[in-house]
């Protein structure tokens, strides 16, 4: 069986920490809240490959969430990644999990992204999905990764009925690969992209 290294964030950061600092902008009716949702492709040329060998990538899949009032800006990027110092098969067993922050990765890149405005109920709802998800879940290749995570923080502020749905890719879970498509299928056909 192929070994993946799955690069983990050289330093897992305090994400209800670093959350919290969005409390430091003012709220009013001004405040503009905006999340999104990026892709990093293994591959940036090809958009089927899951896993670029040469490079050691899998790809990745991550959220900025950003928060303005006035001149006032606080943005956090950040991904889910399994707990430093370990590494990842195709059959190996979850592994506990770290939150890496994205914009201090140099070779961390956004094939495309989705992003929307959101009210401050929404915006709230992330925040609290992101904590509760990076506390609750654990790293699994097949069951609960990158993708996973960032797909079920983002939903939450999705509107009502509305999910971004990717489905298994085939080698049997859904990748970041997978979550491109997805969104360029989006892009493609208008909805937000």
């Amino acid at each position: 069986m192929t070994n993946f290294t799955l690069l983990a964030p050289t330093a897992s950061i305090d994400l209800a920490k670093r959350l919290a600092c969005f409390n430091g902008i003012p709220t009013n009716s001004s405040t503009v809240f905006t999340v999104q949702l990026h892709v990093h492709l293994p591959d940036p040329t090809k958009t089927d490959v899951v896993y670029n060998p040469f490079l050691k990538d899998p790809g990745h899949a991550y959220l900025t969430l950003t928060k303005t009032t006035g001149s006032q800006t606080y943005r956090l990027s950040f991904g889910f990644y399994p707990e430093e110092d370990t590494w990842i098969s195709a059959t190996k067993n979850t592994v506990a999990s770290g939150i890496g922050e994205e914009s201090s990765n140099i070779d961390r890149r956004s094939d495309i992204r989705y992003e929307m405005n959101v009210a401050t109920a929404s915006f709230n709802s992330l925040v609290a999905a992101s904590k509760r998800l990076a506390q609750e879940k654990y790293y699994n290749l097949n069951s609960y990764n990158c993708a996973h995570y960032a797909l079920e923080v983002f939903n939450t502020a999705m509107p009502q009925g509305g999910t971004i749905s990717v489905p298994n890719s085939n080698i049997g879970y859904i990748t970041p690969s997978g979550v491109y498509k997805k969104l360029d299928q989006l892009r493609q056909s208008g909805n937000g992209i």
